[in-house]
């Protein structure tokens, strides 16, 4: 296989690490799944009567085993109990829920949420949200009377508050399920049961559930059931992970995958997944027989680029399977597809006949069907939605894009999800504007504080469900008996998004990246649809950030050269000092020294301070003396001070990153990218893709202030450092276009949808999918979209897009495929699409298949030989290169044939980036194919080609 030609060579090893790496973060299913399905086999024996009771007598070793048991427990909540004190001690006032993953026991839990809520009480007027939670959690639990009292207080304190309200305002991202810091007996939910009997008995199904709401795990049960499946995904960072989750749990995983697919498999192999391209070509070598087949994101159906190819392979994998969507309107048309194509003709001859005949008498008609359908509207995740303008990060609310025709039984219905702390803002705002004129009393029902109960216990996300729904019915009702009243109301919401027009919006964006930072919604994907633009923008954005650092903080790396510098001065010192010194005769040597050298320490790290002291006063007096405008010098001399009191007061001793970015300009929380780290991944890069990028690109040192861009053509290794870093939150913001928007499950507080001047529009699918991969549950505890630059109304109005297909038809090249295929050209998902039914057979049907989707490869196979001759034939090493580009040019007829030679000669991409990438695979495709030894002066050409063109490309993408 060394011999094989790829646009990227992957390492085995490498590539284990990756989904190594990978499942750290993961959750094992594998056990919970299977202790579901015992569950479900177990049903109680019938009672059998006149039966005595016999009298249960324990057995010694029973015995034995519960008083070791609760010996162990003792000394569990001893150990617990005694470790209170270093957690109190040590507690983190913006976060302090982590600490409870310290204790191990119950008892040890309760006693630290008591000594908390104690600790906030103190502190109560900076901490009510904690100290509101950590009441709620304990009001009914067992204390002591000292904890009484507390709670008491507490709650004399609530009596006077709308504490309900205040919990929607300000809790929202602690209410349960979002509390994920509690311990918990992780199971499944009764529409995941469901779905996974259906799964076990071999039967299809459909599944519509909200984002981050499970989805997942029932795809996984697929292969855990069952021996030999198909799982399909949407893109390949989905397919990393699910095949890392398979890989955890011990199964054996074939990746269908670019560079990948190639690699063998045996028959022990259970898993096999990848994404639609790559799945259809390698149909000849995998076969359509599997026990299930799982379709992730099943709207993809509707995709431009392998929407048709998703729908060949539903049509020619003929066994059971599970369709998982969030976004599907018309899901009963969906259903009616899948019938169809798992139906034979006889039956769907029958069903258009039933069809008619209800037609004709006026019948309601639904097909039948053996496919199952379960839907879930449950919220896991609060997502408030925001937008970027003018300057600041503000929150939005759904009512934004309302009018007050609009409140009607279609917004009652309508995907516009509010959170609590929406549904608290608008119960305010119809509080304020019906007061003012004094008909407060109408509206008095509608608080949360009457709505709920005053039972003394914290709100659920169900909860705030409800009152959601409760509050939009009050909404339209009201609308219609006080239309003023809710006009005002609406008023109050109403606002028009702002475009801007410029191109240059670098230091724009990078203040809103700094406000995101500030307002905790990093980690973020910011995404954009056009895949150069993203890497335009990342670009600019170096330059953009590396300039406005300089201009901001002009002496920033010359000041950590100079702590550097100075340290390694001292440090040799030190050593030559340490060399020198004289110790008498006496009984404690090494005592007399060690003092010595603790006090030349401590004089020498009080010289160094000072040192550096004097240096930033140094810097301060130039910026003074600079030719810099005075706004400017400000500026910079404010900081030096600032930068200058923190040392001051948070002196450092050591040897420093001369090369660590300003914090001001970094976008995580910890430096994620070491030199060390960084020189690892270009000598991956060099061995796969043999390319060397320098350790100044802006990839590396994007990488070192948080900043990443995930899109299709980077290169692999980056890729996957990058995936891993969002894994583990150790990058704080990723560019991307849509191949991060579908599926992923990664730890991502918001989602920016960012709107470039003249660029492709994001459509309702982009805004739901994207939006989607903020605020994971069991990840995180909120999620936020963010806006900028777009026009907002259009995609929260948006209603769920339906399942239209694609209208791409079917070659005949089609029937090149060693298996009947005859099921692929009927029951088109959409009734356009026309098929060519004309097939040409030839003497290379692999060679036939790989480009079934050009018209011309007859031709082309039929004339290898003559091709072969040509090359031989042509004089000059350009002569031969032009033979082997003219024929690829005759495979796919281009529009721009003329451009794409005299490119090549002049070795430069014009406008015809996709084009050349199309060559390069079909390059690839040809020279693995051709094994046989006439073809080696063939193929030397076509590997030069393939490496000029693989340069024109890395060059055109700024790699190189």
């Amino acid at each position: 296989m060394s011999s094989l030609l790829q646009w990227q060579n992957t390492d085995k090893n490498q590539f284990s690490i990756f989904i190594r790496d990978l499942t750290q973060n993961l959750t094992n299913v594998k056990h919970m799944i299977e202790d579901t399905l015992k569950d479900d086999k177990m049903v109680e024996a019938p009672p059998v009567k006149h039966q005595k009771k016999k009298k249960v007598v324990k057995k010694k070793k029973d015995i034995i085993i519960e008083q070791q048991n609760k010996l162990r427990k003792e000394k569990l909540v001893k150990e617990d109990l005694s470790r209170l004190h270093y957690i109190m001690e040590n507690i983190d006032n913006n976060n302090p829920y982590k600490s409870f993953s310290l204790v191990k026991t119950e008892e040890g839990l309760l006693e630290l949420k008591f000594r908390m809520l104690s600790h906030f009480w103190k502190l109560r007027k900076g901490h009510l949200p904690h100290l509101m939670n950590l009441y709620f959690q304990l009001a009914d639990s067992n204390y002591t009377n000292d904890n009484k009292e507390l709670l008491q207080k507490i709650q004399n304190k609530l009596d006077d508050t709308e504490y309900k309200l205040y919990m929607m305002k300000h809790l929202s991202h602690l209410l349960p399920p979002l509390n994920i810091h509690e311990p918990k007996v992780k199971k499944l939910d009764d529409w995941q049961v469901e779905v996974l009997n259906y799964i076990k008995k071999g039967e299809s199904v459909v599944v519509k559930a909200p984002t981050s709401s499970g989805k997942s795990f029932v795809g996984l049960s697929a292969g855990i059931i069952h021996k030999k499946i198909l799982y399909v995904c949407p893109a390949k960072p989905i397919a990393y992970q699910v095949g890392a989750h398979f890989s955890m749990m011990g199964y054996k995983v074939h990746y269908l995958l670019d560079n990948l697919s190639h690699q063998s498999y045996d028959s022990k192999t259970n898993i096999f997944v990848g994404v639609p391209k790559d799945i259809e070509d390698n149909l000849y070598k995998i076969g359509t027989d599997f026990d299930y087949a799982v379709y992730d994101e099943i709207h993809n159906l509707n995709k431009e680029d392998d929407g048709h190819i998703y729908e060949n392979i539903i049509k020619l994998v003929n066994c059971p399977f599970l369709a998982l969507s969030a976004t599907i309107g018309n899901i009963e048309y969906l259903l009616e597809v899948f019938t169809k194509i798992n139906n034979d003709d006889l039956t769907n001859l029958r069903e258009e006949k039933r069809l008619e005949a209800c037609l004709k008498s006026g019948t309601p008609y639904s097909i039948n069907t053996k496919i199952h359908y379960v839907e879930y509207n449950k919220r896991f995740i609060n997502q408030q939605k925001m937008v970027y303008e003018n300057g600041s990060l503000q929150k939005l609310h759904p009512l934004s894009c309302i009018g007050f025709k609009d409140l009607n039984e279609s917004f009652l219905k309508s995907n516009l999800q509010f959170t609590p702390y929406d549904s608290a803002i608008l119960w305010e705002t119809i509080e304020e504007v019906f007061e003012n004129v004094d008909k407060d009393e109408i509206v008095e029902d509608v608080s949360p504080d009457n709505y709920f109960e005053d039972d003394n216990k914290i709100l659920t996300l169900d909860d705030t469900r409800d009152y959601e729904l409760f509050i939009k019915k009050k909404l339209v009702g009201l609308s219609k008996n006080h239309p003023d009243e809710i006009k005002e109301v609406l008023s109050k919401f109403n606002r028009c998004p702002s475009i801007m027009r410029t191109e240059s919006m670098e230091k724009d964006i990078i203040n809103m990246f700094s406000q995101c930072k500030k307002n905790d919604c990093l980690p973020m994907l910011v995404f954009n649809t056009d895949t150069f633009k993203c890497k335009e923008l990342f670009t600019n954005l170096y330059g953009v950030i590396d300039s406005t650092e300089l201009e901001c903080y002009p002496y920033h790396y010359d000041i950590l050269e100079f702590k550097d510098e100075l340290y390694s001065k001292y440090r040799d010192k030190r050593q030559e000092y340490i060399d020198n010194i004289k110790i008498g005769k006496t009984n404690d040597a090494l005592s007399d020294k060690r003092e010595k050298v603790e006090r030349y320490d401590k004089d020498v790290e009080r010289k160094y301070i000072q040192e550096v002291l004097k240096f930033y006063q140094t810097c301060m007096h130039n910026v003074l003396r600079s030719d810099v405008s005075e706004e400017l010098k400000s500026l910079q001399v404010k900081n030096l001070k600032k930068e200058m009191s923190n040392y001051q007061k948070y002196p450092t001793y050591g040897s420093v990153d001369v090369f660590q970015k300003h914090k001001d300009f970094c976008f995580s929380n910890s430096d994620p990218m070491t030199g060390d780290q960084i020189r690892n991944i270009r000598r991956e890069i060099k061995k796969t893709l043999g390319i060397k990028i320098p350790y100044e690109h802006e990839l590396f040192q994007m990488l070192k202030r948080g900043i990443g861009i995930y899109t299709e053509s980077m290169p692999e290794e980056y890729k996957w450092i990058l995936q891993k870093l969002m894994d583990d939150k150790k990058i704080g913001i990723v560019i991307s276009d849509r191949t991060l928007c579908l599926g992923i499950d990664l730890p991502i507080r918001s989602s920016c949808l960012l709107g470039l001047p003249g660029k492709k529009e994001f459509t309702i699918d982009d805004y739901l999918q994207m939006s989607g991969r903020a605020g994971r549950r069991g990840k995180d505890d909120r999620g936020n979209t963010i806006f900028y630059n777009l026009d907002y109304h259009k995609l929260m109005k948006g209603e769920l897009p339906n399942i239209v297909g694609s209208i791409r038809g079917l070659p005949g090249n089609y029937q090149a495929l060693n298996k009947n295929v005859d099921n692929v050209y009927k029951n088109p998902i959409d009734f356009r699409k026309l098929n060519d039914m004309y097939y040409e057979q030839t003497n290379n049907p692999k060679l036939q298949w790989l480009l079934r989707y050009e018209s011309s490869v007859p031709k082309v196979i039929d004339s290898i030989d003559r091709w072969n001759k040509d090359i031989y034939n042509s004089v000059t090493d350009l002569d031969k290169e032009l033979c082997v580009l003219e024929k690829l040019i005759q495979l796919n007829d281009h529009n721009y044939n003329d451009n794409i030679v005299e490119c090549y000669k002049k070795n430069v991409i014009d406008d015809n980036y996709y084009q050349f990438k199309e060559m390069v695979t079909y390059i690839e495709t040809i020279h693995n194919i051709l094994r046989d030894k006439k073809y080696t002066h063939m193929k030397d050409n076509i590997k030069k080609v393939h490496s000029n063109m693989k340069d024109m490309i890395l060059r055109y993408q700024g790699l190189v």
